[in-house]
């Protein structure tokens, strides 16, 4: 094998592509990526944890020898970004080592051979039947997911939580995370009109719940994408994959059911509250700093259009900080975990930001979402994108 390539161009395709490798592995073929070129000139590199395999498929100009070879995928990666920019490197083969030369430096290194270093082969598993396709500009998709993955659990024995729910229907796609106290709901418009004359759900709407790293990877693949590409999504009964650009990532699906998430937000809302987004950012982290236990909690005390906000620490330390409203339905105290409440102001984009429950205790599920305007209505947060959280409140003891 024999091939030149450029040096950003590589980079590129290997920043995202290790990305798959498990970084604790005991089989030596899941640390390496494949790297093969063909004699029309197509490059594919590949890698995989057995779970999720991801692919990029790159046209070169000049090939000397087809071939292939399983490369460490992190040192080679780590040779990329030590190379100059924009230079030419020349991969070489001569029996069990890859040489890499650009410019002055070259580089040898072991290759994994035998029968064991053809695991990545055949990483495009061909959609079954009742699979389900929809399409969706990689920037939109991009800014949804990343409304919902602030709120996907890192680690949970109910899989689900680890995950993210892809929601497909006739007029939407919709993707739900959630790690029980704290939920996210961001929905689209475009889903996939086929599914509205499918006679297996008499709603027409179907679900996959796709796990976090599979997610995040593909979060990682539409922001490296142009403004004009596509994301491809391909859901099928135990696979999903994702195609845009030169990246093709497959995964298997979570083997679990999400919970019913409709059942959780109310359907009438009797107190709400609404104020500017980045003073109530500003002023709970503020607080919250001090309220560095386990709990993060957070006491709320709302009065004639003042937020009063107080924390404690372990050693009794105090602090407190009041944000003014734009607008508020009656009085009330609540406590809430700062940190779940920051981490979902830093992901609204919107000015002004509203709360609102229907339940009269103190004990309540309060839902966010961002507002355009002070005046309480509701309004999506983009022009595309519907985004609203759900958050449990704490005990006010």
């Amino acid at each position: 094998m024999k091939f030149e390539v450029q040096q950003d161009e590589m980079l590129n395709v290997l920043s995202h592509i290790t990305g798959v490798l498990e970084r604790t592995q005991t089989r030596d073929v899941l640390s390496h990526a494949r790297v093969r070129v063909a004699e029309n000139g197509e490059l594919q590199v590949s890698c995989t944890d057995l779970t999720m395999t991801m692919v990029a498929q790159m046209q070169l100009d000049h090939v000397d020898e087809p071939g292939g070879a399983s490369i460490p995928g992190l040192r080679l990666f780590n040779i990329f970004r030590a190379i100059r920019k924009n230079e030419p490197v020349v991969f070489e083969t001569a029996g069990d080592m890859i040489k890499i030369t650009s410019g002055h430096s070259e580089y040898e290194l072991n290759v994994m051979t035998g029968p064991n270093s053809t695991v990545l082969d055949g990483y495009l598993p061909t959609p079954p039947d009742d699979h389900v396709e929809i399409q969706i500009p990689a920037s939109r998709l991009h800014e949804q997911l990343m409304y919902t993955n602030p709120v996907m659990g890192v680690k949970d024995s109910r899989q689900y939580m680890v995950a993210t729910c892809f929601e497909l229907s006739p007029t939407y796609l919709r993707t739900v995370s959630t790690e029980a106290s704290v939920l996210a709901m961001a929905t689209s418009s475009g889903g996939v009109p086929s599914l509205g004359q499918s006679d297996d759900d008499g709603d027409g709407i179907k679900r996959f719940v796709v796990p976090r790293k599979t997610v995040l990877q593909v979060t990682s693949m539409c922001s490296a994408a142009n403004a004009s590409d596509v994301v491809k999504m391909t859901f099928g009964s135990n696979h999903f994959s994702a195609n845009v650009g030169v990246f093709t990532l497959t995964s298997n699906l979570v083997d679990s059911v999400f919970p019913q998430y409709q059942n959780v937000f109310p359907e009438e809302y009797g107190w709400s509250m609404v104020c500017d987004r980045e003073r109530l950012r500003e002023g709970l982290d503020q607080v919250e700093v001090v309220a560095i236990d386990s709990s993060h909690r957070v006491q709320w005390e709302f009065d004639e259009n003042v937020l009063s906000m107080r924390s404690a620490s372990t050693r009794n330390d105090r602090v407190s900080a009041q944000v003014a409203l734009d607008s508020l339905t009656d009085s009330r105290k609540l406590a809430v975990n700062g940190e779940k409440v920051l981490r979902v102001l830093h992901a609204l984009k919107t000015e002004k930001v509203e709360f609102s429950t229907n339940a009269t205790d103190l004990r309540a599920n309060i839902r966010i979402v961002g507002t355009k305007g002070g005046d309480g209505a509701e309004a999506d947060a983009s022009d595309d994108i519907g985004v609203a959280y759900l958050l449990a409140t704490m005990s006010d003891r």
